[in-house]
């Protein structure tokens, strides 16, 4: 009897069964199917599907857009006069109403000014008091001395004198009345310009930007403070050759990204002037009332610019290995083909084909997890 070396025995034993095991693996032992061919089981076999026919649809073509967020209304708010800013009142975002006391500056030289005028008016208005009773007393006895010179009790010398007592109080009546006007001019001024010191808000606003700081010297024209207020807009830039297909009044999607919220927009007009450097004009989009919404924000802005007839495969036809697009295309023999194809942009419920498939086409919906390339489908 033929005996083996240990070693020959534990290969046999060990070797044998991973050597039958790797040769099943690899198909060794099953009738093998040429490229492109329909496994007998496949073809035997019918899978039950449901199927669509792809057609053309006419669809919106629209243009994303990205624009910046504006204000209705915007002021800079400063001083008319060169003075200390000695307590400022409002701080950025605060919402004020119109007339609101934003800050004030030093006005004592002002106050005493105003102080000044007034007690001069007050004394213009005594002195026209003075010179009205004045004239009232010229005007009686003026009518006593002509009464008395008709019936001879007063000689013309008297007569005479009385009328020219009445024509100096008329005219100092009329001088009074002229230095009243001045002064009162001068403290209409002076309150004017006193008010100055007081920076106030010129309408209902937030204020969106501070600079003034207690201590600081504002000067006329320096801007302490920047207001705004709705409705807000979205400005996006439009090229020139797409500007005549849109119209005022137009519903548009925006996607406010900071927000984190979609809004419809109303298309309000499109700027008559375009920019040399962009060949664009500016599209304003009128926004609704939304929490938060500042100037200065990112926005996205889907508009309709005409239609168009594209191909769009159900979304429930797509399958997806790993990075590659596919659909199962049933053919003229009634077999699922698996084909690689490339999507776009979203087509009602499903996606526009740029490329693999043609109208007339049908292809499997939500294609079962046994189905693969080349099995016999029955459509249900």
């Amino acid at each position: 009897m033929l005996t083996l070396p240990p070693w020959v025995r534990a290969t046999l034993i060990l070797g044998l069964p991973l050597t039958l095991i790797s040769m099943w693996g690899a198909g060794l032992f099953h009738r093998r199917v040429g490229p492109g061919l329909t496994p007998p089981a496949f073809a035997a076999e019918r899978v039950g599907v449901a199927a669509a026919t792809l057609e053309t649809r006419s669809t919106e073509d629209a243009l994303d857009l990205t624009g910046t967020v504006v204000a209705g209304t915007s002021a800079a708010v400063g001083s008319q006069l060169m003075a200390r800013v000695v307590a400022v009142q409002a701080r950025e975002g605060d919402r004020v109403e119109a007339g609101r006391v934003l800050a004030r500056l030093d006005g004592q030289e002002l106050e005493a000014t105003a102080a000044a005028a007034q007690a001069s008016q007050a004394a213009a208005v005594a002195s026209q008091a003075q010179a009205r009773a004045r004239l009232a007393l010229a005007e009686t006895t003026l009518r006593r001395m002509r009464s008395l010179h008709a019936d001879g009790g007063v000689t013309a010398q008297h007569l005479t004198e009385a009328e020219a007592a009445h024509r100096e109080a008329l005219a100092a009546v009329a001088a009074a009345g002229r230095q009243g006007e001045a002064l009162g001019a001068g403290a209409v001024a002076a309150g004017t310009v006193r008010d100055r010191a007081t920076v106030r808000a010129p309408f209902a606003g937030l204020v969106v930007a501070r600079q003034a700081e207690d201590g600081m010297l504002a000067s006329p024209g320096q801007p302490l403070f920047r207001l705004e207020r709705g409705p807000y807009r979205l400005d996006v830039p439009v090229e020139e050759r797409l500007v005549a297909a849109l119209r005022p009044g137009t519903r548009v999607a925006v996607r406010l990204e900071a927000l984190g919220r979609s809004v419809q927009a109303t298309l309000a007009r499109v700027v008559p002037a375009f920019d040399p450097a962009t060949r664009t004009a500016v599209a304003q989009l009128v926004l609704p009332e939304v929490g938060g919404l500042r100037s200065g924000m990112y926005g996205r802005a889907r508009l309709g610019v005409g239609r168009s007839e594209r191909l769009a495969v159900p979304a429930a036809a797509v399958v997806r290995w790993y990075q590659l697009t596919n659909v199962f295309v049933i053919d003229a023999e009634g077999h699922a083909r698996l084909r690689l194809v490339r999507l776009g942009e979203p087509v009602g419920e499903g996606r526009e084909v740029l490329a693999g498939l043609a109208a007339g086409e049908r292809v499997v919906l939500d294609p079962p997890p046994a189905l693969r390339d080349g099995m016999a489908v029955e459509v249900r």
